[in-house]
């Protein structure tokens, strides 16, 4: 995990949603995996595929203050950001278990530069 600013503490910078978001890029199976966990488990959540818009990677890059970054990035309803998160880490920062099948392994690094 990209250990700069991944973390599970609010940050102020993260915008306030009623849904958790996804910023990633549809090749990256990091993406692929962390949204078909969300689905898996009937969170909402809104996917932002920065390819199809790329101004949203300013957004991102001022949330995480840097402009190259690895995908996925994930911002929790109560504005934790998570970089790259595990599974695990991603049912930890929603205060859920994981799937009992969840058995997935991780994808190849993606990083935006």
């Amino acid at each position: 995990m990209d250990g700069a600013r991944s973390q599970q503490e609010p940050i102020a910078d993260a915008p306030q949603n009623e849904e958790v978001l996804v910023y990633g890029e549809n090749w990256c199976g990091d993406c692929r995996r962390a949204t078909a966990l969300l689905s898996k488990m009937s969170v909402r959540f809104r996917y932002i595929d920065l390819q199809a818009e790329p101004a949203q990677k300013r957004v991102v890059s001022t949330m995480l203050g840097r402009t190259h970054f690895k995908i996925p990035v994930v911002v929790t309803t109560d504005r934790k950001i998570l970089v790259e998160p595990s599974n695990a880490d991603l049912c930890a920062a929603l205060n859920m278990s994981p799937p009992r099948d969840d058995a997935s392994p991780p994808a190849a690094r993606c990083v935006l530069q």
